[in-house]
């Protein structure tokens, strides 16, 4: 981020015209607890594509494949730190949008 924005809020309308990732947000608050190892991201993401309806999960892609053309690995870093009360080093952030997709494909 070159500029300086008050909240994540602010910073998601700003950058991503008004959507708010309600589906990563869901995912993240929903699914990710903090309990769950990152090593086991994989099969909590088949969890939710199992048990989810056809809107959340395409919304969640949509939203991955957005965050991944983005690029910004340090605004998914605070993202889910924010909602999901968990810290995400080096390349996790990337690592983690890429299984989204891969995984809701």
């Amino acid at each position: 981020m070159t500029k300086k924005y008050e909240s994540t809020e602010e910073y998601l309308k700003s950058s991503y015209k008004g959507e708010f990732l309600v589906f990563f947000r869901y995912f993240i608050e929903g699914y990710l607890i903090p309990r769950v190892k990152f090593e086991e991201l994989m099969e909590v993401v088949k969890d939710f594509r199992s048990r989810e309806n056809e809107e959340f999960v395409n919304g969640l892609l949509r939203e991955a494949n957005l965050l991944f053309e983005k690029k910004d690995w340090d605004f998914v870093k605070s993202f889910v730190k924010t909602h999901g009360k968990r810290g995400l080093s080096n390349d996790r952030p990337k690592i983690m949008i890429e299984v989204l997709i891969e995984g809701l494909s």
